[in-house]
């Protein structure tokens, strides 16, 4: 040490009692901070609530087309010009509405094909937990005028000639865990005629 610092030309520094509490560094203590205090972490245990019950409805109308518009039927442009009619007229998002099959039927003398368009409306919690939007929706899908106001606004959005009729649909509800789904149905409503039948069951 003194070959490479050389020898030291003083005493060293007198080393008092308070110096030496300074040097002390006391055990770590890791403090809990209450709910609330900015910077706090909450290491309280959290609550699952029951998981949300989402409403998907499956519905159904006849659609009566033009044959010479039916091979256009089953095109994406018309699916999604059915799906965003269907969800005009009901009041919706055009993403909670899905055509899922377009099926044909038998040809009318020899100038209207017969078609069943079945579709799905499956809506988001916030509108699921709405009692009084979903009540307002099934009585919507109930109402005998439904058919000629899809009549009017698919005509506008596909350009086809055509016709609907005989809405029907069913309402259920889907409760979703990891493992699990449960589906409960509710209430159906059928349109034919311009007579409304409903079952709860």
């Amino acid at each position: 040490w003194y070959y490479i610092m050389g020898t030291p030309a003083t005493a060293p520094c007198p080393f008092s009692s308070d110096d030496s509490a300074v040097g002390k560094v006391e055990g770590r203590v890791l403090h809990t901070m209450e709910a609330g205090v900015s910077g706090g972490v909450s290491m309280g245990e959290e609550e699952e609530g029951e998981p949300p019950a989402l409403v998907v409805i499956t519905a159904s109308m006849k659609m009566q087309v033009d044959a010479g518009d039916a091979a256009n039927l089953t095109s994406d442009e018309v699916k999604e010009g059915i799906s965003d009619g269907i969800a005009e007229v009901l009041d919706l998002n055009s993403d909670w509405v899905e055509v899922d099959d377009i099926t044909s039927g038998f040809r009318r003398l020899a100038v209207w094909t017969d078609w069943t368009v079945t579709y799905t409306i499956s809506l988001p919690e916030e509108v699921s937990m709405n009692n009084t939007r979903v009540d307002g929706l099934m009585a919507k899908l109930g109402s005998p005028s439904l058919a000629d106001e899809l009549t009017t606004v698919i005509k506008d959005k596909t350009g086809l000639y055509l016709s609907i009729s005989n809405v029907q649909a069913s309402m259920a509800t889907i409760t979703q865990t990891s493992t699990t789904v449960t589906t409960t149905t509710t209430a159906d409503k059928t349109v034919a005629s311009g007579s409304i039948r409903s079952t709860i069951t």
